[in-house]
């Protein structure tokens, strides 16, 4: 990646996270979240997993946790980018993008939005979703754990990835939307959508 499209990207995503700050209305300032996504250069991949799983499980009112994993991944990008390793500079800017794309759904709809892991009675209080909004927070949930997971030098292979995710999916269906008889060709399946394929070539293996 030649560093005037690297910086050209990170500026947009920096507009767009910044975009999403003033659309949150949280009670600090922009200065006390990079302070925030800052402090947690000693494990920042932890500090990003735990804050979207917070956001996941609270929704709009945690927000400010989505704007932080936002940041430490722009912040990924930037360290990758600088030590060399594009692949990662790439998979860190693809999860700000996730976070980013969570979150605006989130501010859209307030704090009538229904986090990935609430349970049957709050969705069925939000109006129903249907099958496609239904599977739609697991694909997102599976797309995040592709980028999170992803062993150095990349997934050898689909098979690899959905064995070593399988488990972790079985513990996010908490209302037991999928079958745990088919799960792994669910999940097979589903690395063969337009946007989850390309996600898996770009934490794959070269």
């Amino acid at each position: 990646m030649e560093a005037s499209r690297f910086d050209l990207a990170v500026s947009e995503d920096v507009k767009m996270v910044e975009a999403l700050f003033s659309r949150s209305q949280l009670p600090e300032g922009w200065s006390y979240y990079l302070a925030k996504a800052e402090s947690t250069r000693d494990d920042r991949e932890a500090a990003a997993i735990t804050a979207m799983l917070k956001f996941h499980s609270e929704g709009y009112e945690a927000r400010a946790s989505a704007l932080i994993a936002s940041l430490i991944c722009l912040d990924q990008a930037a360290e990758a980018y600088k030590g060399g390793d594009d692949q990662a500079a790439r998979v860190a800017l693809q999860h700000c993008h996730w976070n980013c794309k969570a979150l605006s759904e989130a501010l859209d709809e307030g704090p009538d939005y229904v986090p990935i892991y609430a349970g049957k009675k709050k969705r069925a209080s939000a109006g129903g979703h249907g099958r496609q909004k239904t599977f739609a927070p697991l694909i997102g949930a599976f797309e995040e754990l592709l980028i999170e997971r992803r062993p150095e030098g990349g997934w050898p292979s689909k098979a690899a990835a959905v064995r070593a995710l399988l488990e972790e999916m079985q513990k996010l269906d908490v209302d037991e939307h999928l079958s745990s008889e088919n799960l792994e060709q669910t999940l097979t399946n589903w690395l063969r959508r337009k946007a989850l394929a390309q996600t898996f070539k770009d934490t794959s293996k070269p």
